[in-house]
């Protein structure tokens, strides 16, 4: 008997699983046939309800008539959530709640925990929990995410009564007692949750569930419409009048396609995956027939209609929340016990602006007035009320008016208001006034560009890198100080918002982006000098940032073009800290200590050269008084005259060192090189490493004889490639006498908060026994791999290979903008050495799957490479290595 009981439990499960695993193929069927995404979460509740309740019915046929009767009248089976909905994804979780009266005792214990393991056995992934009724009404009251589930309870099967007493229990001693705190408790939980998951609608890799603007905001808005309106479908809250009728049928929409691709991503991973990462972007742009437009990828297309309906649910779920919802305590207070202040048709009471009601149709049809409106809030530092804010979103016309020459100085007065800019531009945008005096801005509204590097969406990066202007104010670094230098911030600030509204175009957007600053200008009323200042701040706004981080910025006949073109001081300050917003608004930690470093030591000396010091004689100077200090720091100290070879020794030395050696490097770090060199003996390598724990990264320094650092640099790149470290910059120096002296300032992506001594000691081994011969880098790449190339996603493109015989007088710039990935620094070094190029400096870059590496090379002979076909070359050697990885 045993035996055979054993065998019809077997098949019992085996035919559960079967039945999971076909309604999830009816499902998948169903949406590959285009069926509404409604239909299909709707079609897999109904579905696994019927093989739950067949657990139920069997858990029931096994007991006997008493213990039957016992369970069927005092227990109940509760869909809670989305299963209570009637929504769920392919591998959501299914939520129940086992109620009960009375008491709990073993035979009703067993026989639950008889129908959890058949769910669970049979691949359904449960979130239950077993209440008597007075627990699960105490429970509701303390927890909010068990409260927000039961408001959806539904019955599975059991005692329908016993349900009934809940919802009415749950109504009036959860929800009605307390009404506010529970919808405040569901806001708030919403938004600590919102936080959680990116803080903005507009991230690159977005959660489709629980991001803002996803499913989780639908929710929301139920849950609030269940509290306050007494109903529980978003489709019916135009019927309360909580939200207008197209509101409504926008909100349908966008969860239906959301649903569907959260569909989509569930059937594909093959269980429960809700972040819609760059992957899946693209196969699903291809999979919903999505197509390109001139300057746009279908891919960008697809992220542009998914920003569109998460910024629908995130404002309309932002309008429904803050609807008959009390004011702070200290704003009633003031309401109270302050008379109200009115400004023009205006009133100011405690927390929020309003407007008189007789006034209140001229403000939703009349632009001057609405930006009157947020530039006595940017003043004010007090909030339009929401009323107000939904009226005149709902008011603005299609085709936006010209904008009167005192509208325009009301707007630029608001980005006067350091501190409030980035917040009033943003309740701006929301209520549509920011495109009425910027059409340009609707074009960015959930622009996605499609790379790695950037984490927003265009418009999002602009507002973000606004408010990064304004915060440099409270910098005491020497950002915070030019900004408070900067004499027109207005224009700064514009230039900000507008710097990447060329984007989405086929051509440069530096350059369309000027054009639209041009229009803007003109639309603005600015003066003429004050529109080309604009235009130059938006179309020159990578140039700073190209030079700091892919030129050699202690070579002053490189930076001397910038520095004409720029033309003054105050022009120059504007270019530099919207540099480091821009690069700060890309996304978490992109701005570091490193970049601020170099973007800082640019700024430095092109102000030497603007303040009027000639450049030739300011260079060499430089370079003079830096070895007479050498010469004064060697002989000032005894431990250092007795350690190097003497003072004439010194001055030949820094003679054989080159100029741009010197010139990137300070006293300490030159004295420091000299002890080296004059420690290294016959057929010997010296190898060391500083760590810098303010930017964050380690420098490693190789001294040797050229006769043994053949190939260095290209081993180096495989050594770090391998190793997991990213390259950063790299300084090649070779004395007219022979000694090498290579530095490379790595970080290490693996330890960000600093490097272990123990890894530290590891990696200085590692080089040492490469360039001894005894690993090769090839051994390196086999046993270790890079852990970013899984992230890369996108077609491959060509390498791009630029030469630039211009900017330097001795060397040939090599730029190489290729996809970044294992080895590439290795497969470019390694093609340069065999080429026969010496490399003299290398600046290394990545920008999510971008790579840019730059190469300062000589010929053999020391000079530039300008023979065409030698060039021709270079470059079919270089794309043909970088291709073969």
């Amino acid at each position: 008997m045993e035996r055979g009981s054993s065998l019809q439990a077997t098949a019992r499960l085996s035919d559960s699983k079967a039945k999971v695993a076909a309604i999830r193929e009816r499902a998948r069927q169903a949406h590959t046939a285009k069926t509404p995404a409604w239909e299909v979460a709707t079609q897999l509740a109904d579905e696994t309800e019927t093989v739950i309740v067949e657990f139920f019915r069997d858990m029931l046929d096994g007991l006997n008539p008493a213990d039957r009767r016992l369970v069927e009248q005092n227990t109940a089976v509760v869909k809670m959530g989305g299963f209570g909905r009637g929504e769920m994804a392919p591998y959501s979780d299914v939520d129940l709640l086992f109620l009960y009266r009375g008491t709990i005792d073993t035979m009703l214990t067993d026989a639950l925990g008889s129908v959890v393991r058949n769910c669970w056995d049979a691949g359904i992934k449960l979130g239950h929990s077993v209440q008597n009724l007075r627990d699960a009404v105490r429970l509701a009251r303390t927890d909010i995410t068990f409260a927000t589930s039961a408001i959806e309870a539904r019955l599975l099967c059991g005692d329908a009564q016993l349900l009934n007493d809940f919802r009415q229990l749950f109504r009036r001693k959860v929800v009605d007692r307390n009404l506010q705190a529970f919808t405040e408790s569901c806001i708030e939980t919403r938004n600590i949750e919102r936080k959680k998951f990116g803080g903005t609608v507009s991230q690159v890799q977005p959660n489709i569930k629980r991001s803002p603007g996803g499913l989780r905001d639908l929710h929301l808005m139920r849950w609030i419409g269940f509290a306050r309106y007494q109903v529980s479908q978003v489709d019916d809250l135009d019927k309360v009048w909580a939200l207008a009728e197209d509101d409504v049928r926008l909100l349908v929409e966008a969860r239906d396609f959301l649903t569907r691709i959260r569909c989509e991503l569930h059937f594909q991973a093959g269980g429960p995956q809700d972040v819609l990462t760059r992957e899946e972007q693209l196969r699903l742009a291809d999979a919903m027939g999505y197509e390109g437009r001139p300057g746009l990828k279908p891919v960008e297309c697809f992220m542009r209609d998914y920003f569109r309906y998460a910024s629908a649910i995130d404002d309309l779920a932002e309008r429904l929340a803050s609807m008959d919802r009390p004011r702070a305590i200290s704003a009633r207070i003031a309401e109270r016990f302050l008379p109200n202040r009115t400004e023009d048709i205006f009133i100011l009471s405690g927390d929020q602006i309003d407007v008189q009601a007789d006034h209140h149709a001229r403000l939703c049809s009349d632009l001057s007035l609405q930006v009157s409106l947020f530039a006595l809030s940017a003043r004010t530092g007090i909030d339009p009320s929401p009323t107000l804010l939904r009226d005149i979103a709902e008011s603005h016309p299609e085709d936006p008016d010209e904008i009167s020459p005192e509208t325009a100085e009301e707007f630029l007065s608001i980005l006067t208001c350091t501190g409030a800019i980035e917040s009033t531009l943003r309740k701006m945008y929301k209520a549509g006034v920011l495109e009425a005096i910027i059409p340009e801005m609707s074009r960015a509204r959930g622009l996605l560009e499609f790379n790695e590097y950037h984490k927003y969406t265009v418009d999002e990066h602009s507002l973000i890198a606004v408010g990064a202007v304004e915060a440099f104010h409270e910098e005491p670094s020497l950002l915070g100080q030019v900004y408070g230098e900067v004499k027109r911030k207005h224009l700064l600030h514009l230039a900000m918002l507008l710097h990447d509204l060329g984007k989405g175009f086929e051509e440069d957007h530096c350059l369309v982006g000027g054009q639209i600053a041009a229009a803007v200008a003109e639309r603005l009323h600015l003066k003429e000098s004050h529109g080309d200042r604009l235009v130059f701040l938006v179309e020159k706004h990578l140039v700073m940032s190209h030079l700091a981080f892919r030129r050699n910025i202690n070579d002053i006949n490189e930076i001397l073009p910038f520095t004409r073109d720029v033309g003054s001081l105050d022009m120059l300050r504007m270019l530099y800290v919207l540099t480091a917003a821009d690069i700060t608004a890309v996304g978490p930690g992109t701005w570091n200590e490193w970049k601020g470093g170099l973007l800082a030591e640019l700024y430095e000396r092109s102000m030497l050269l603007l303040s009027g010091i000639r450049h030739d004689v300011e260079f060499h100077e430089r370079l003079n008084q830096l070895r007479q200090r050498v010469r004064q720091y060697v002989s000032g100290s005894a431990v250092l005259s007795a350690t190097l070879p003497g003072d004439q020794w010194v001055s030949t030395t820094m003679d054989t060192l080159p100029d741009h050696f010197l010139s990137s490097n300070n006293v300490e770090q030159v004295v420091d090189d000299l002890k080296q060199i004059a420690a290294l003996q016959p057929k010997d390598s010296l190898i060391d490493w500083s760590a810098d724990p303010i930017n964050g990264t380690v420098l490693y320094r190789i001294v040797t004889h050229d006769s043994l650092a053949q190939g260095c640099f290209s081993k180096m790149a495989g050594v770090m490639a391998a190793m997991g470290l990213e390259i950063v910059s790299a300084e090649i120096c070779t004395t007219s006498d022979g000694i090498v002296v290579d530095k490379f300032r790595v970080v290490d992506p693996e330890h960000p908060q600093g490097t272990p001594q123990v890894r530290l000691g590891e990696i200085k081994r590692v080089i040492r026994q490469v360039l001894a011969g005894e690993r090769t880098v090839k051994s390196l790449f086999q046993t270790r791999r890079s852990k970013s190339d899984s992230s890369l996603v996108g077609p491959a493109t060509s390498p791009r290979i630029v030469f630039d015989n211009n900017s330097s007088e001795t060397c040939t710039i090599i730029d190489v903008f290729a996809r970044n990935r294992l080895g590439l620094l290795y497969a470019i070094t390694g093609a340069l050495f065999d080429l026969g190029l010496s490399v003299q400096l290398a600046k290394i870059s990545t920008y999510g799957e971008k790579a840019v590496d730059v190469f300062y090379v000589t010929c053999e002979n020391g000079n530039q490479l300008t023979d065409a076909d030698q060039l021709r070359h270079v470059a079919e050697e270089l794309r043909q290595r970088i291709e073969d990885i």
